[in-house]
């Protein structure tokens, strides 16, 4: 029955199948056979008459020539070019099952070594399927351990992840056994040493891995036991996304096993700042950033350096809001180190530094808390912490806002010139959009404050087709919610109402209805007033975006999520946390109306605003001895009449501030607070600080052509296209300086020997953000030394390819390759080290 199997088989490719016998066992077989369409016969020494008869006679018909003796020589054998040109049909039990496999009668000794292997159909039938009849020995011997292992390739590689795979699941026992039993452990491990140059005696998985690390981590094995073919192979691994958590598992437990704790203990940071096999090497390098940087002797450009080549590494990502928060700190510590508050002398000059240089420090402040706050376990932060809470309160608060306060006690009153938000309407909304006859929207976000403003600016700015212009508007005071919105409307005279109201032209300003109605009467012109949270609801081609785009020339678009947050004693600590939140929400709103075919977008705020995070001591608050009738009044500021007070505060007549009243407005000098019962303390407005007074107004135009572009990186030795050695070296070049519309790339290197669409990487894997903005070409280049690794000795076809980023995701697509020719010597892997 499998004789005609397999006979049947072989008439699917064959006409004639010759079938020599010599212990004429199957010679009753023969007599009793039977096969449509095949004719057999006996050939007994009339060889020349048989084959007239299949050629000339009968040379469509498919026939079994059986021969009861032995193959004769080829000098002797008058069927040879038949025989060469069909198919010869053996029934011993390795060239039957050839014949199954359809593998070649050359390969019937390797077969038999590998016989137990076939005992099991499950086995043979996945084997065929992947077997060629063109495969090597050892091709079809990797092809027999992907079987045994159910890996999906018979790469070398592959098998060895698998079998790494499997030992982190606790299952590399049962490969071990199955390696053993069908005999292809010695050769899995021989192939292993050839390809990888390690020498595996215990033929255990987990020692060769050991052993992968410690020929691979400088401070274990030292320099010169170095091996590349190692870092290699762990640089393969990392990169992996389907092999990154088996990575990190398996690092982890030979770290703890090589106790990497204790030889990093004796390393210094440049010994380490190359290397991420394991994630205590990453933490070691945060802490020593850290706490460099809390000593403050690590300056910003050691720490950006630092983070340049952390960036790429594999654990980065884990630790990022470390690096990040110790690189603000010392952005912070090093601004206010280089900043003379005495040469702010009067208004004008004060907003000026505030705009271009002194509102980084606040940012630098808000990005570090909020940092803080965001990372787990951020004990590791808590000394430089308390650096920075100092230094920020001490050096920064207090003095800035002492020195502010003497232009404002020298000046005598308040500022009311060109940037005041007063003049807001009149001054760019009227001129530059209405009476343009540009429909314009306006988005007020309460409590915006300037720094805040400034970094919506370059975040859109990096949005394709925007474009935003950034400058600023100084508040009236007292810096609040009510008067600040009033100011923002079209009017003549600003007054006191009823309440907290303030009066526009006579008209009351509290409510969206109100100023609306302010905006149509005062103003003249068309508009509308709605919360952001309302428009960012309408679809983009609804009735109601059509009508309210249609029907209006100005459109007031009011949020509040930071002052609401601040506002309230319980939430204020999560200020910082809802103007990254406004941030995002504004770009997002921003895109919304630009897809209402609206071109012009303006982004202000009421008021800005003060945040301390760490809790106030008692000599942060003023004890005014206040007396009087007071109308309104919180930490920063008390409208009166009649009012009495000591020198903690500053008294103004509400008509020196251009408000119509009887009324007197006291503001606390410098950061004092005022004593309030159940107000929260950290956050505060009101005042007259530079914080609290100067708010962003953003002038934003959607374009019709992309805004955006990136950089283009090139390698700069070309010429130099030979590989020799078992390190090359690669220069590349970043072919113009970035900007704020010409974007970086975030590239991955290496070299492959490229086979069909088959790569064979050889090399380490190098990955940089090539961002740099320095105007000199030459500070744009970089070198990296590619370690090479492969048995291979010559190869015309040996690229480098370089990938780039997508977007938004981990995946990476074609950016260029460049052809290199391989001509190694005959050299070891511990050449050069």
């Amino acid at each position: 029955m499998k004789i005609e199997k397999s006979l049947e088989k072989l008439y699917t490719k064959h006409r004639i199948v010759v079938w020599y016998d010599p212990e004429k066992a199957f010679t009753e077989d023969i007599e009793n056979f039977s096969m449509p369409d095949v004719l057999a016969i006996t050939v007994e020494n009339d060889e020349l008459a048989v084959k007239y008869r299949i050629l000339h006679q009968e040379p469509q018909q498919k026939f079994l020539l059986y021969m009861p003796y032995a193959r004769p020589s080829h000098e002797d054998n008058w069927l040879l070019d038949i025989e060469l040109s069909q198919k010869i049909f053996h029934t011993d039990q390795e060239s039957m099952l050839l014949q199954e496999l359809e593998l070649p009668f050359h390969l019937q000794g390797w077969l038999k070594r590998q016989s137990s292997f076939f005992k099991s159909k499950e086995r043979m039938n996945k084997f065929r399927n992947l077997a060629k009849k063109e495969d090597s020995e050892r091709t079809l011997s990797l092809k027999l351990i992907q079987v045994a292992m159910g890996s999906a390739q018979a790469d070398l590689d592959q098998l060895v992840r698998d079998y790494v795979e499997s030992f982190k699941e606790g299952k590399s026992e049962q490969i071990k056994e199955t390696l053993d039993k069908f005999e292809l452990s010695e050769f899995f491990w021989n192939e292993v040493e050839n390809q990888y140059n390690i020498k595996n005696e215990s033929q255990n998985i987990y020692d060769f891995v050991l052993m992968l690390f410690q020929f691979s981590f400088i401070p274990i094995c030292g320099e010169q036991r170095l091996l590349p073919s190692a870092r290699i192979t762990l640089s393969n691994w990392k990169d992996l996304k389907s092999f990154s958590e088996t990575f990190d598992k398996i690092s982890a437990k030979v770290s703890n096993d090589l106790q990497v704790d204790t030889a990093l203990g004796q390393a210094v940071l440049e010994d380490v700042l190359e290397d991420d096999l394991f994630e205590l090497i990453e933490k070691r390098i945060v802490q020593d950033v850290i706490k460099k940087v809390t000593d403050h002797t690590f300056n910003v450009n050691r720490v950006e350096e630092i983070i340049k080549k952390r960036e790429s590494k594999h654990w980065f990502s884990k630790y990022a809001d470390f690096y990040q928060a110790a690189l603000t700190a010392a952005r912070l510590i090093d601004g206010i180190s280089h900043i003379n508050l005495k040469v702010l002398q009067d208004f004008e000059k004060g907003f000026e530094l505030y705009k271009t240089l002194y509102f980084k420090i606040d940012q630098y402040y808000r990005q570090f808390i909020r940092l803080v706050q965001t990372i787990e376990a951020s004990t590791i932060l808590q000394p430089l912490y308390e650096d920075i809470e100092k230094l920020y309160a001490n050096r920064w608060l207090l003095d800035l806002s002492d020195q502010w306060q003497q232009c404002i006690e020298k000046n005598g009153g308040w500022y009311f010139g060109i940037k005041s938000q007063r003049n807001f309407y009149d001054a760019v909304v009227r001129p530059k959009y209405v009476d343009q006859k540009k429909k314009v929207f306006v988005i007020i976000s309460d409590a915006l404050r300037f720094e805040i403003g400034e970094e919506l600016h370059r975040n859109i700015n990096q949005q394709n087709r925007f474009e935003s212009q950034l400058d600023y508007l100084v508040t009236g005071l007292p810096s609040y919610t009510q008067l600040g919105m009033a100011s923002l409307l079209p009017h003549q005279i600003l007054s006191f109402g009823e309440a907290d109201d303030i009066l526009v032209d006579g008209l009351a300003s509290k409510g969206a209805l109100a100023r609306a109605k302010i905006l149509n009467d005062i103003g003249k012109v068309k508009a509308v007033t709605i919360s952001a949270d309302e428009l960012a609801s309408y679809k983009v081609k609804s009735e109601e975006a059509k009508e309210l785009v249609q029907q209006n020339e100005v459109v007031y678009v009011y949020h509040n999520i930071i002052d609401k947050t601040g506002d309230d004693k319980i939430s204020e600590e999560k200020v910082f946390d809802a103007a990254q939140k406004e941030i995002d929400h504004l770009i997002s709103l921003i895109k919304r109306i630009s897809s209402f075919n609206i071109t012009h977008i303006l982004v202000t705020a009421d008021h800005g605003f003060i945040y301390q995070n760490k809790a106030l001591q008692e000599s942060d608050f003023a004890d005014a001895e206040i007396k009087g009738e007071i109308r309104k009044s919180n930490r920063r500021f008390v409208i009166g009449t009649g009012l009495t007070h000591n020198d903690t505060v500053l008294k103004l007549k509400a008509g020196d501030l251009n408000i119509q009243s009887t009324s007197e407005i006291l503001i606390p000098k410098g950061m004092n607070r005022l004593r309030r019962q159940g107000a929260g303390s950290r956050f505060i407005h009101g005042g007259a600080t530079l914080q609290e007074v100067m708010v962003p107004l953003l002038l934003i135009h959607k374009k019709r052509e992309d805004t955006l572009s990136q950089i283009d990186v090139d390698i700069i030795n070309k010429s130099n296209n030979k590989i020799t050695t078992n390190i090359h070296p690669v220069r590349f070049y970043q072919t113009e300086a970035t900007t704020v519309r010409l974007l970086g790339r975030k590239i991955k290197s290496y070299f492959a020997v490229q086979q069909g669409d088959k790569k064979t990487i050889i090399s380490d894997v190098f990955i940089y953000h090539f961002n740099s903005d320095a105007a000199r070409a030459e500070d744009r280049e970089l070198m990296h030394q590619f370690k090479i690794s492969t048995n291979i000795q010559r190869h015309s076809d040996v690229y480098l390819f370089m990938e780039e980023e997508i977007e938004g995701s981990t995946q990476w697509r074609d950016y260029s390759k460049y052809n290199f020719s391989l001509t190694l010597g005959m050299m070891n892997d511990f050449d050069d080290f």
